[in-house]
C-alpha cells in the first residue's frame, strides 16, 4: 500500500484554501436564506473532503453544527427563537462536548499553522 502521508503539505493547504472557497461561497447562499440545515450539510460534505490529519476534528464541529441546524432549523439570522426553540437550545447546550469541540478547533489551527503557513 502506498504512503499518503508522503503527500506534500502544500498541497494539502491549496486543496483545503479551494475547498474553503468554494464552501464560504455555498454557505453564503444557503446562510443568506436563513438555511442552517442547508449550511449544515454543506459543512458535513467539506468536512469529509478535508486532509486526514484533520478530518476527525472537522467532523467534530460539522456534526455539532448540524444538532445546532436541527434545533434552529430555517429560522432567520437575527430572528428571536420562539420558547420551545429557545428550551431545545438550552438543552442542547447541555449536550455539545464544548472540551471536545474546543480541542478540535485547536487541531484545526496547529494544523493549518503547522503546514499552511508560508
Amino acid at each position: 500500500s502506498s504512503d499518503l502521508s508522503a503527500i506534500a503539505s502544500a498541497a494539502n493547504c491549496r486543496q483545503l484554501a479551494d475547498l474553503g472557497t468554494k464552501f464560504s461561497s455555498a454557505v453564503s447562499g444557503a446562510g443568506n436564506s436563513g438555511d442552517m440545515k442547508k449550511v449544515a450539510q454543506l459543512l458535513q460534505a467539506f468536512a469529509a473532503k478535508t486532509p486526514s490529519e484533520i478530518r476527525p476534528d472537522f467532523q467534530v464541529v460539522a456534526d455539532n453544527y448540524g444538532k445546532i441546524a436541527e434545533v434552529v432549523g430555517t429560522m432567520k439570522p437575527g430572528a428571536t427563537p420562539d420558547a420551545a426553540t429557545l428550551a431545545k437550545l438550552q438543552k442542547l447546550a447541555t449536550q455539545i462536548d464544548s472540551v471536545k469541540l474546543q480541542k478540535a478547533s485547536e487541531h484545526i489551527t496547529a494544523w493549518l499553522q503547522k503546514n499552511c503557513s508560508r
